[in-house]
């Protein structure tokens, strides 16, 4: 299904609809008009959705209601529901409240998502090893942050009540026919939880209008999540990320950089839950709500030359860069390389014997933003890969 979807996409950038090959292309502007009547139906009040949930939930549709009109523009609501072709489901509900230098919100989400792959933990994981989990992740919190100019400081609190279950399907055993405890830790029980983070962003420039193409973004991330049943997960997580932007060779063209770096500390006799835990791989995730990755251009991938959550463990390193140029119209594309791992010792988290993998990627875009993308992965040793990705346009 995905690849009949990704070829379809590529089949509509290549040649547009109508044309013949004695026909001159249509001009860039009719695909612009186009693209932009067709993301107006998707910025109103109540609209629909398109978004996949999880990896192995494919893609999945949904309603969704925002405003930000309440209280004179100083406070917004959002609530949704997504159910996905592989019955995943996502419903979440947030209201907040947000000046010139400030922003608080609440939320609430709970999320089904029945077959997550799972190889194992660390770097030398084996495809063959490959299992599917099932989590329940259920979460309420609140968010908020004070700007001064470029920097946002700030900080969350939130339950997290998760639940295991075995993996469906038939074509890959599920986690508990292979793995114990003692391999996976958090695997017989999943206590509550309390998180509790603050962080630092700084985003230059920050004047929106002088955005794009030069510029970056930083950001740290220190985290306590408490096991608020056992005590024996309890740990403490510090994250550090960075984009960088250059300016390419001509005015359409960049260079971004990117780095993430993120390691744990347990108390002794404690360990982090595997879904707890860091993962690299592929152009999916799973992560906290309104706590994704920076991420590179105009993408939240990692690890593009290995399927979705390929690799996890209590320490990664990802380092990326990505060059962008214009194709035609509203077609961008990329050539990127990728680079990272995950360790289960921190002295492990050094510059070697890192997976890697290098490709490219074509993307609909409206404006700055990307709307639909196609990204393409060789090199990693695993065979060749392909990701298909809804931009959030479509899922606001």
């Amino acid at each position: 299904m995905r690849r009949a979807l990704t070829l379809t996409v590529i089949a509509l950038v290549a040649f547009p609809w109508g044309a013949s090959a004695q026909d001159p292309p249509p001009p860039a502007n009719g695909l612009v008009e186009f693209g932009k009547k067709t993301i107006a139906v998707f910025q109103k009040p109540v609209h629909p959705i398109l978004e996949t949930v999880a990896p192995g939930g494919w893609l999945g549709a949904g309603l969704g209601y925002n405003t930000q009109k309440l209280w004179n523009n100083q406070a917004f609501a959002s609530v949704e529901g997504v159910f996905t072709i592989r019955q995943y489901w996502n419903t979440e509900a947030n209201f907040g409240l947000q000046g010139t230098r400030y922003r608080v919100e609440s939320y609430a989400r709970a999320r089904d998502m029945k077959r997550l792959p799972l190889s194992g933990l660390g770097n030398n994981t084996e495809q063959t090893d490959l299992t599917t989990f099932r989590l329940l992740d259920r979460e309420i919190g609140g968010i908020g942050s004070v700007r001064f100019g470029a920097v946002a400081v700030g900080g969350r609190i939130e339950s997290l009540w998760p639940e295991l279950k075995p993996g469906e399907g038939n074509d890959v055993p599920s986690f508990e026919q292979r793995f114990t405890e003692e391999t996976l830790p958090g695997m017989v029980s999943q206590p509550h939880f309390a998180h509790y983070q603050t962080f630092v962003n700084v985003d230059y420039p920050y004047d929106l209008n002088a955005r794009g193409f030069t510029g970056g973004d930083y950001r740290l991330a220190f985290s306590y999540v408490r096991d608020g049943e056992q005590d024996r997960y309890s740990f403490r997580r510090l994250t550090g990320e960075v984009q960088q932007r250059i300016p390419g060779l001509r005015d359409d063209q960049r260079l971004t950089l990117h780095g993430l770096i993120s390691t744990t500390y347990t108390p002794a006799g404690n360990t982090v839950p595997f879904y707890l835990q860091g993962t690299l791989g592929g152009a999916g995730s799973v992560r906290a709500y309104n706590d994704e990755i920076i991420g590179t251009d105009g993408s939240k991938a990692t690890l593009r030359g290995f399927d979705d959550l390929r690799f996890r463990g209590p320490h990664l390193l990802l380092l990326q860069a990505e060059y962008r140029f214009t194709v035609w119209g509203p077609i961008d594309a990329t050539a990127f390389v990728d680079a990272g791992k995950v360790t289960l010792n921190r002295s492990d988290l050094d510059l070697r014997d890192f997976e890697h993998d290098y490709g490219g990627s074509l993307s609909l875009m409206t404006g700055d933003a990307t709307a639909v993308r196609v990204d393409f992965g060789f090199g990693g040793g695993e065979g060749a890969h392909v990701f298909f990705s809804i931009g959030p346009i479509f899922a606001q």
